[in-house]
């Protein structure tokens, strides 16, 4: 942007001028040729071949210098498209070139924005607003989560079926912000399944992850009612050290819900410690086992 720069020195506000000043330059170089060579015929015409061919050089460079920062208008619309961030442009400069940068940086902006949300809202579930399974992948540690807890609500089926699925959305939303309300801000919260709530703690031991589980059965019971009848939850609590993976976490936690369901529902089941031994083979393509359902 060398040539850019010095003739926005002197004219800054008009990037057409700014050709018709390298043109005129270009134009000059022959005419000023002719009246400082020799009078002789032959070496003046060789002078003005020769500053002709220097003035179209010349010229061709510096149209291409005074094009280079359109080169950066165009890679930065290209990367916006692309979905990436794009580099910011200088807004400095006041003439049409000037206001095709401010306007490519505005439009990043914007579109940015506008893909942030949507990267947001892909990774929440839209009824509850919690994390997803999508949004829980890239935020659960893959090494050492802390106890994580697997929330699945009891007999949710029959809630549906006796009082309708808007009961039950309702139903899911007040989890949910219970959930919220209850957990600290820097824990882990997401809806993986229809009527299943994980929450993962991380630096939690297996005894603060039970007793966080005690407290979220407790007060669904006592907080949410649905006719008169209280809504319960089987709760599984597994926790990892070092070495372990959060899948195997997760998968004990499972189980230990499916214990808690065979064993007559509404109460937490802990999962037994887990090692970096356990378990060991490839993570599972899901994030839960396959279960009876309720």
């Amino acid at each position: 942007m060398r040539v850019y720069e010095l003739l926005n020195r002197f004219l800054p506000e008009s990037y057409t001028a700014k050709f018709v000043a390298i043109l005129a330059a270009a134009l000059a170089m022959p005419v000023l040729s002719a009246l400082l060579v020799p009078t002789d015929r032959t070496a003046g015409i060789v002078a003005l071949i020769a500053a002709a061919v220097v003035a179209g050089i010349v010229a061709q460079r510096s149209i291409a210098e005074l094009l280079s920062p359109l080169e950066k208008v165009s890679d930065s619309l290209q990367r916006t498209e692309a979905g990436y961030r794009a580099r910011p442009l200088p807004e400095c400069y006041r003439d049409e070139l000037g206001l095709l940068m401010e306007c490519a940086n505005r439009m990043a902006v914007h579109l940015d924005a506008q893909l942030h949300i949507a990267a947001q809202e892909a990774e929440r579930d839209p009824l509850t607003g919690l994390l997803n399974r999508r949004g829980l992948e890239r935020r659960m540690p893959a090494t050492r989560p802390g106890a994580i807890l697997v929330i699945d609500l009891d007999r949710f089926k029959d809630i549906n079926d006796a009082f309708g699925h808007s009961a039950g959305d309702r139903i899911l939303t007040h989890v949910s912000d219970l959930l919220a309300t209850t957990f600290r801000s820097g824990d882990v919260l997401a809806r993986i399944g229809g009527e299943e709530f994980l929450a993962c703690l991380p630096g939690a031991s297996l005894e603060q992850g039970r007793q966080a589980a005690e407290r979220i059965r407790i007060a669904l019971e006592d907080r949410i009612l649905i006719e008169g009848r209280p809504v319960t939850a089987s709760i599984g609590v597994a926790c990892g050290h070092r070495g372990v993976a959060g899948w195997q976490v997760l998968e004990a936690a499972d189980r230990a819900v499916f214990q808690a369901k065979s064993a007559g529902r509404n109460r937490v089941v802990c999962a037994k410690a887990l090692s970096s031994d356990s378990d060991r083979g490839a993570g599972p393509t899901g994030f839960l086992l396959q279960r009876p359902g309720g």
